[in-house]
């Protein structure tokens, strides 16, 4: 794209790189918790939310001082609703959800920082009580940072690009395979047509790549969907100063956002997904801005508000429907606890939708 969603993937790491040659990087944003995690186990099966843990509550919230271009929350009804939720890793920091076996079953992949250290990679299905572990490695040290999509053309199963390199199931296990240099994955974009995007900062260059092993650099350079309106979805993640130089400010206060079209919406929309948080940062909801391409951005929604931080977003499909879904990793307000809370339009039949397949 030359415009909208990927002119503000460009600009955020173009702002990164230019941080790092500071000295004074944003990458760790992405490779690392914002703050030491609960003191969990590794990896390990995860049991439905109990009522209540962490319960959208029906009061809004507090939005923080916008600037000229932003407009203010629109006084109604949350226009997205909690379809599903279910307990994940207390430890877990980076979320993403794909089909990694290419066996129709969709899958959260999870990076976690078990004591507050490291970074550990695990992949989980759900078992039909609770969210297990399917496999897990470790990644080491400030490696945190993932993106899970169809990356390698004729193949059906997702792949997991890491920094240093990617996974890939090879019928028995997810076998790695390097990169000749490490990559910062920042994101991934979702064509109309299907095809995954992988969106990389590969020393000071945004690019966007598909995966070939069968190449010197696995990394082939690609074009994406032309414009904005022939991506499906897509997800961004940057340091929220590095967000700041495409966004108002308070839009780049989570550090996560994305772009997707949603014809559940009342008034089908593409729109921008993020969450922000209440002043004391107690607090948060996803919020629903109109499509890129018109300043002032216009906020149309949001969600419930949340007790807690959300911690990360992913898009993904509602397993038994084949919806689409925004996908938000909570924090209790403790930060000892991490809940899944899938959200939807209020308009979209999935009030039954559950996590298990």
């Amino acid at each position: 794209m030359t415009r909208g969603w990927l002119a503000i993937a460009a600009a955020c790491v173009a702002t990164g790189a230019a941080c790092a040659a500071t000295g004074a990087t944003g990458a760790q944003a992405l490779t690392a918790p914002a703050s030491p995690a609960g003191r969990g186990q590794r990896a390990q099966a995860v049991a439905p939310a109990r009522p209540g843990s962490v319960t959208p509550q029906a009061a809004s919230v507090a939005s923080p001082s916008a600037s000229a271009s932003a407009a203010t929350a629109p006084a109604s009804a949350p226009i997205l609703r909690t379809i599903w939720q279910a307990a994940f890793d207390p430890d877990a920091f980076r979320i993403a959800v794909g089909d990694t076996v290419g066996d129709g079953v969709q899958r959260i992949v999870a990076v976690s920082a078990p004591g507050g250290r490291g970074a550990r990679l695990t992949v989980y299905r759900w078992s039909g009580s609770a969210y297990a572990p399917e496999w897990s490695t470790d990644l080491g040290e400030g490696q945190g940072a993932i993106a899970v999509g169809r990356f390698e053309a004729g193949e059906p199963a997702a792949r997991i690009v890491t920094m240093r390199g990617w996974f890939a199931w090879d019928g028995a296990g997810y076998a790695r395979r390097e990169f000749p240099r490490p990559v910062l994955p920042v994101g991934v974009v979702r064509g109309r047509d299907g095809t995954d995007t992988l969106l990389l900062r590969d020393g000071g260059d945004f690019r966007a790549c598909q995966l070939d092993p069968s190449a010197a650099d696995p990394l082939v350079t690609v074009e994406p969907p032309a414009d904005d309106a022939r991506t499906a979805w897509g997800v961004l993640r940057a340091a929220p100063a590095e967000l700041a130089a495409a966004l108002p400010p308070e839009y780049a206060l989570g550090g996560v956002m994305g772009l997707m079209e949603w014809p559940g919406l009342q008034r089908p929309a593409r729109v921008l997904a993020r969450w922000q948080t209440t002043g004391d940062g107690a607090g948060g909801a996803v919020v629903l801005v109109r499509e890129l391409g018109g300043e002032p951005l216009r906020e149309i929604g949001r969600g419930p508000a949340f007790q807690g931080r959300i911690v990360d977003l992913a898009f993904g499909d509602l397993r038994d429907r084949g919806e689409t879904g925004i996908v938000a990793l909570v924090a209790n307000p403790s930060g000892r606890a991490r809940t899944l809370v899938v959200l939807a339009p209020t308009t979209t039949r999935s009030a039954g939708a559950r996590p298990a397949r």
